[in-house]
């Protein structure tokens, strides 16, 4: 195993909500007691990605960065992002 996943179910309320937090906490710390990564799901905004930062998760994903897209639009995405 090489990652431990973290449902947005949790990440959604992490910030509000002291139970999602514990268990977001205790995941990272799982994980890095396997020697996996934690991957933090459905991250919409700067606070939770501040938060998973400071809980020392590895790799996060969601509508923060970019919206789920067909992969014809991707690329065009991409290009519109990239910014010298």
């Amino acid at each position: 195993m090489d990652e431990v996943e973290i449902d947005r179910s949790f990440v959604a309320d992490l910030c509000t909500d002291a139970g999602d937090r514990a268990i977001v906490a205790s995941c990272i710390q799982l994980a890095r007691a396997m020697g996996a990564r934690s991957v933090a799901e459905g991250v919409e905004d700067v606070d939770q990605l501040r938060e998973l930062v400071a809980l020392g998760c590895d790799q996060a994903q969601g509508f923060h960065w970019a919206p789920g897209l067909p992969a014809p639009e991707l690329a065009t995405w991409v290009v519109s992002r990239d910014h010298p």
